[in-house]
């Protein structure tokens, strides 16, 4: 899809960034500029009414450096322990997210989300936003698993 006839099919839409961080080419010292790059060309479009960072945390993971550099931006980081017995809990908080957000939204109103990541755990979710009416971005760092993600969104940056 182009983008100004993304921009005119999803003017007045609610957007959302939900970004898994460790699954993104983003790293510590770069977070505030790469927020701004994702919500900016966003915002003229539609507001941004989320902006997660999630994280998956275990007992070895020292986050309060990067709570402190997410501090300072407009994005929440969202920590995810992590579960032996339950997997990846940080894309599986990401899909509860948009759920949420789905049941949340007016009736009729169209979404816009945004997934960072690098993996592909996100194929049926975005399938289903897509059938909804709702568009999805997919921001992938180079050479990742995309491509299986890819046929399901409007647009991927890397």
């Amino acid at each position: 899809m182009k983008l100004s006839l993304f921009r005119n099919q999803f003017r007045g839409a609610t957007a959302a960034v939900l970004w898994d961080f460790q699954n993104s080419a983003v790293r510590r010292g770069t977070i505030k500029p790469a927020i701004e790059t994702m919500t900016k060309p966003l915002e003229t479009i539609c507001p941004v009414q989320t902006v997660n960072a999630y994280i998956q945390t275990s007992g070895k993971f020292n986050s309060s450096g990067l709570s402190q550099e997410f501090r300072n931006t407009k994005a929440q980081l969202i920590k995810c322990p992590f579960s032996e017995d339950k997997g990846c809990t940080s894309d599986k908080t990401i899909i509860e997210t948009i759920e949420t957000l789905k049941l949340k939204a007016p009736a009729g109103q169209r979404l816009v989300f945004v997934l960072v990541s690098g993996d592909g755990g996100f194929a049926a979710c975005t399938a289903r936003l897509r059938e909804a009416g709702h568009a999805v971005v997919l921001v992938l760092k180079p050479n990742t698993a995309g491509s299986c993600l890819g046929s399901q969104t409007e647009h991927g940056m890397q």
